[in-house]
């Protein structure tokens, strides 16, 4: 025990804190109570794609079309009633480069968000205008 205490006295905790500052943690659901706590880049953009048009499978199945291209999908949902008629990207204004990027690629408008996400970054809401996916 006074091994284990004198180490704690060594560690500095504010390295942690400064160490935080520039990433950010994840909580992955690994099984029904094991979570693993994964520290990412801050420069990772966090992916939320929702599926607007009732389509069954299409947030899924873009959010394995993107994985390809080294985007990461961290939340999937659905926009009900399933109304959405125009597709679309909502970014963060720090997001911009790469919502353009993005937006390019898929031949989707964007619409700068004002208020931040939980979950994500960036969101991609799809809508009936979408064709390819259904």
């Amino acid at each position: 025990m006074h091994h284990q205490a004198s180490s704690l006295r060594q560690h500095d905790v504010q390295q942690d804190y400064e160490t935080l500052k520039f990433a950010r943690t994840e909580v992955r659901q690994l099984g029904p109570a094991l979570v693993a706590v994964v520290c990412t880049d801050a420069d990772t953009v966090r992916l939320e794609i929702s599926n607007g048009n009732g389509v069954a499978g299409a947030a899924a199945r873009l959010a394995r079309q993107l994985r390809v291209d080294g985007l990461q999908t961290v939340h999937l949902t659905n926009v009900k009633p399933f109304n959405v008629p125009q597709s679309r990207i909502e970014y963060q204004h720090a997001q911009k480069t790469m919502a353009l990027v993005l937006a390019q690629r898929l031949h989707l408008p964007l619409y700068q968000r004002t208020a931040g996400n939980a979950y994500a970054d960036m969101r991609i809401v799809l809508g009936h205008d979408i064709r390819y996916l259904k």
